[in-house]
């Protein structure tokens, strides 16, 4: 059920972004959203290394942690992008 809400607010996210309403709120929503799954891929590695954290995606390595980590500096570079993208003030809404 977690995985489904969670799957429906990713959705709901990239909709939202697409559709160019209130970027600044899209974009602060996008780079929430990536902070906690940052936090949860980080606690996961700490606390269990081995166990994958079922993003959907197939994995890169046979190795649990190796592809946990993928995904943290994945969600790096997105937050990266997503601030560099960040809209200014004098850009129209």
């Amino acid at each position: 059920m977690l995985v489904v809400a969670l799957i429906l607010i990713e959705f709901a996210l990239a909709t939202w972004l697409i559709s160019g309403w209130a970027p600044r709120a899209a974009l602060a929503g996008t780079i929430l959203a990536l902070l906690g799954f940052s936090v949860a891929l980080g606690a996961l590695l700490i606390v269990k290394p081995s166990s994958p954290c079922g993003c959907g995606l197939p994995a890169v390595s046979g190795n649990a942690a190796v592809d946990n980590g993928i995904g943290l500096a994945r969600n790096a570079l997105l937050m990266v992008i997503g601030v560099v993208a960040w809209p200014s003030r004098l850009d129209p809404l």
